[in-house]
């Protein structure tokens, strides 16, 4: 997560070898009694006593219990214990033996002087085993509810174990990955975290039941926090990059305080109270050593700190105090100590496994916490009226305070959601199923909207004459409206799987993409049940819709079809009119489009490339076009965007608020500086998967001729750009003569589309000729459908015809109905390289060129024979794998010259003309045979002629017939 994380564990590893084969195993594991005498007068207390095993669910979970009251069962008393945690490490350093990471739970006994076996070994017991892969950070106790809570930083999420019952849940889900340290306030039952993922300290009830973000930190890892209910006091710690801070304020969050700035250290470890001492306990790093230490102040006098214990190699990740005791856990050297507060003498230490890295610490014990009836009624949240959260405000006033998303009344006491009428930003959290408004005037508040079921909410739009949201919800597979104050939500539409949903706020109509059959349908938001599908071919994974009532014009975002046979898509931009025609491709090339939004004032669209991290940008006016490059935000980052009042706004799924740029940055720049972007809305959101944002100053809805009832229609209107048509559900026409649709075909469709006898077979191709490709085409197959209706989406971007590397390629071509039917239409071209074997083979002091495209079909070599400065011959690769001249190669030999006139030395060469399949030493015994029967002939000449007394014995080669002619011309 952070560098604090990967040092810990790099410290870790690095001493582990020298230091633990050194150490012994000085740990047993033997039951321990959990039955003593109170440690302190708690005898008359009523302790609150919560053993419900069940997983709560946070702000969803209703409860007519009280924050801050007490039960009327008082808990039996449980021996005083120390808790740790642990990481098992799969790898023993100098063993190198595999296992599982995982984290536990283990418990000593809290005194040094029980915790031992007679061997000297400590005695430990077994609490809890964490999931594979499990890893506990944070740690904190409650005695008097018998609980220990411990934060999973792999899991994401809190949990609590019961030491009564000796039972696990988890509390709290998600928005944990960030959680550094926990404490709790044993008189209310609130647990306090600081959280450096999300930077904010956060409160929640001992039920989990409300939460709330309570103060915003400036923290890098990690952040620690310690509590001292008695003094009513919340202390904390910050990282910056060049110093760590202590801090100080109410547990209302109130009268924050900065107590110390300190440049020498590097990390500040863990931190704790001693509340009978009345001191703040932390173990710090010190900077750019290994060395380690653990001071204190006084709660009176925080201006003095003591230095208490030090360690040349030490990573104090664990620290509690426990009467005169202060328990140190070492995760340098895997050992827990335990230091005398008075003497500073360190008794004898707790070594752990091998395997084994000691975390957090805490003590489970009355004297830690003490609690009496008296300090209970004394209390400020003892009496109070709180309907969510009571927290202190001060030693002895309470307040009342509401769950993240919600807003205290004017009572003060009572907690409800005002929804914001106007200038607002929808955000959705897909993980947890919950949408929120974030007020463009004020963006550090939010509104948690009340609705329920909400799902996973993937796309949302909302109406602004009804004042309803509009939300696609993908894990359902439905379309769902409300208002927004969660009453009249209805379902509109199911079993349909979609990313993204539009508004005609002037046509009264929603489009919407389904996804599974790759189609755009529109609906009239009075009859939604009614849909038609658009008559659009070829789209692929579309994955957000922008409709524009100015422009009067439907664009989407869209990976396309495949660019090439490699699994390449093209990535596109395209509009249409709103009723389907004039669909036109306005951008090309683009990386992995997603969300879409457009400046109407200046008539510029923008869109993410998630693929290369970047905004691009189009002007529809000239069709200039540009990207901005976030260079932090780039590998899939999945965002949406919405443009408002010159900013962009967007979401990435990675950050736990929304981000803006300025569109002055974006058209003007190249690359974003970190600068540019700011962050909009608190830091609460764990997975947000969309944003909108909506002011009636901007909504461009001007009537027109489907606006009102319809614009006649008797089902769905949708405009054009001087008219309107009318349209009917997908087994229905539309009669003009009576206004109506006829159903023309059945509800339930069940025959699939068919290519016939149009689907191409198998074939197999060779490379064109110097090429490394071969050019294949063919007729594109038609379908047919009962319906009438049929729509034809091929495998690849671009008609036949197609160049296709060697290899198998797969075609396919589907055809679906409006019934959702599916034909297809597959077949496979298997594209072989057409090369020859190696070289033709030449005797000595022949010269030939080089290929002309390598060993590859159509390639060339030219031949030139000894003695000659001009081309002979040419051989060529053919598409069977061979060499072929297109005459017989063969250069004249020595005993063919007989005159010192000669140019050269006359040789017959290998006839690379021979038929395919000849082997070499075929043709060779071939030229042998030629070669032979030439000089026999010319001994036969020269025996006839001579007689002659002039004969000048000059031999010519004719390179027409490849023939050796004589002549007696001198």
């Amino acid at each position: 997560m952070a560098v604090w994380r990967a040092m810990t564990a790099s410290l870790i590893i690095i001493s582990s070898f020298a230091i633990q084969l050194c150490s012994g195993n000085q740990t047993s594991t033997v039951t321990i009694s959990t039955t003593s005498p109170p440690v302190v007068e708690t005898t008359n207390v009523n302790l609150i006593d919560h053993t419900d095993t069940s997983t709560v669910a946070i702000a969803t979970t209703s409860s007519t219990s009280t924050a801050g009251s007490t039960s009327t069962d008082a808990a039996e008393p449980i021996e005083d214990m120390m808790v740790w945690a642990i990481k098992v490490t799969s790898v023993i350093p100098y063993l190198s033996l595999q296992g599982d990471d995982h984290s536990v739970l283990q418990a000593a006994l809290a005194d040094p002087d029980k915790a031992f076996n007679a061997d000297n070994t400590l005695a430990t017991e077994e609490l809890y085993v964490g999931q594979d892969g499990s890893q506990f950070w944070a740690l904190a106790a409650d005695y008097n509810r018998s609980r220990i809570y411990f934060s999973d930083f792999s899991s994401n999420h809190i949990g609590v174990y019961d030491m009564k019952a000796k039972t696990s849940r988890i509390v709290y889900e998600d928005l944990s990955y960030g959680i550094d340290g926990m404490a709790v306030d044993w008189f209310t039952g609130n647990i306090y975290w600081t959280d450096t993922d999300l930077r904010v300290i956060t409160v929640a009830d001992a039920d989990f039941n409300y939460y709330k973000h309570l103060i915003n930190i400036t923290s890098e890892v990690p952040a620690k926090i310690a509590i001292n209910p008695i003094k009513k006091s919340l202390f904390w710690s910050e990282r910056g990059t060049e110093e760590c801070r202590l801090f100080k304020s109410d547990l209302s969050g109130n009268n924050i305080v900065h107590l110390h700035t300190f440049t020498d250290v590097e990390y500040i470890d863990e931190m704790t109270m001693d509340v009978s001492e009345n001191r703040l306990y932390w173990s710090e790093t010190i900077l750019d050593t290994f060395s380690a230490r653990v001071r204190y102040f006084n709660l009176d006098d925080p201006n003095i700190i003591t230095t208490i214990y030090s360690n040349s190699l030490g990573l104090f990740m664990g620290l509690a105090s426990y009467k005169e005791y202060l328990y140190i856990g070492n995760s340098y050297d895997r050992t827990t100590r335990v230091l005398n507060k008075a003497s500073g003498f360190v008794l004898p230490h707790y070594s752990h496994k091998d395997t084994e890295i000691p975390r957090g610490v805490v003590v489970f014990s009355a004297s830690v916490q003490p609690w009496t009836v008296g300090d209970h009624l004394a209390h400020p949240c003892a009496d109070h009226s709180c309907s969510q959260l009571c927290l202190t405000d001060g030693p002895s006033i309470h307040v009342c305070a509401c769950t993240s998303g919600s807003i205290l009344q004017q009572d003060g006491r009572s907690c409800d959601v005002t929804v914001i009428e106007d200038d607002f930003a929808l955000l959705m959290d897909a993980e947890h199923g919950r949408i929120f408004q974030v007020p463009l005037t004020d963006p550090s508040a939010f509104v948690l909207l009340p609705l329920t079921d909400v799902g996973v909410p993937q796309s949302v739009d909302y109406d602004e004459k009804t004042k309803k949201i509009y939300w696609a919800d993908t894990a359902g597979s439905r379309i769902i409206r409300s208002n927004l104050n969660g009453t009249e939500q209805e379902v509109i539409l199911t079993d349909v799987q979609t990313y993204s949903i539009a508004l005609d706020q002037a046509s009264r109509n929603l489009y919407v993409v389904e996804a599974n059959r790759d189609a755009i349908i529109v609906m009239s938001l009075e009859l939604p049940s009614v849909t038609s599908t658009l008559h659009l071919h070829d789209i692929h994974r579309v994955w957000k819709l922008l409709l524009s009532n100015k422009l009067k014009k439907v664009f989407w975002s869209e990976w396309g079809q495949l660019e090439t046979s490699d699994d390449v898509m093209s990535g596109v931009i395209e509009e249409m009119n709103l009723d389907g025609t004039g669909r036109k491709i306005i951008a090309n090339d683009t990386g992995g489009p997603q969300g879409l939004t457009i400046d109407h004032e200046n008539n510029i669209l923008f869109w993410t490339e998630i693929l290369l991290g970047a905004i691009a940008w189009m002007d529809l006016n000239s069709g200039e076009r540009g990207r901005y490059d976030l260079q932090f935000h780039q590998n899939s980052f999945d965002a949406e965007l919405a443009y408002h009042n010159g900013y962009i706004y967007l979401t990435d799924h990675r950050e736990s608020n929304a981000l803006r740029v300025l569109v002055s940055d974006v058209m003007s720049k190249v690359t974003a500086d970190p600068d540019d972007v700011e962050e909009f809305g608190p830091r609460v959101f764990y997975d947000l998967s969309g944003i909108r944002i909506f002011s009636s100053a901007t909504v461009n809805a001007d009537t027109n001729s489907c606006s009102e009832n319809r614009g006649g229609c008797p089902q769905i209107c949708v405009p054009r750009q001087s008219n309107r048509i009318c349209l009917c559900d997908d087994h229905s026409v539309f009669v003009p003569s009576n206004n109506t649709c006829t159903q023309i075909r059945p509800s339930v469709d069940e025959i699939t589309p068919s290519f016939g006898d149009t689907c191409p077979s198998f074939q197999t191709l060779l490379t064109d000729k110097c090429s490394d490709t071969s050019s294949f085409n063919f007729t594109a197959p038609v379908a047919t459908d009962n319906s009438g209706y049929v729509v034809v989406k091929r495998r690849f971007k671009n008609p036949p015809p197609y160049n296709l590397l060697p290899g198998i390629h797969l075609f396919q071509y589907t055809a679906q109905d409006r019934s959702g039917n599916v034909g297809y239409c597959i077949f496979f071209v298997d594209v072989i390289k057409a090369t020859c074997k190696g070289l033709p083979q030449f005797q000595y002091g022949i010269t030939i060129s080089a290929p002309s495209c390598g060993n590859n079909y159509g390639s060339v070599i030219n031949i030139t024979c000894p003695g000659f400065d001009k081309l002979n011959f040419q051989t060529q690769c053919t598409r069977s794998g061979s060499w072929r001249s297109n005459e017989p190669v063969i250069c004249p030999t020595a005993t063919m010259i007989t005159t010192s006139t000669s140019q050269s030395s006359k040789t017959n060469l290998p006839q690379s003309a021979a038929p395919e399949g000849l082997s070499g030493g075929l043709i060779a015994l071939i030229i042998i045979i030629v070669v032979v029967c030439v000089v026999a002939g010319a001994g036969v000449l020269a025996w006839r002629f001579k007689q002659r007394s002039v004969f000048a014995k000059q031999a010519f080669w004719n390179q027409a017939d490849g023939s050796v002619r004589f002549t007696n011309e001198g």
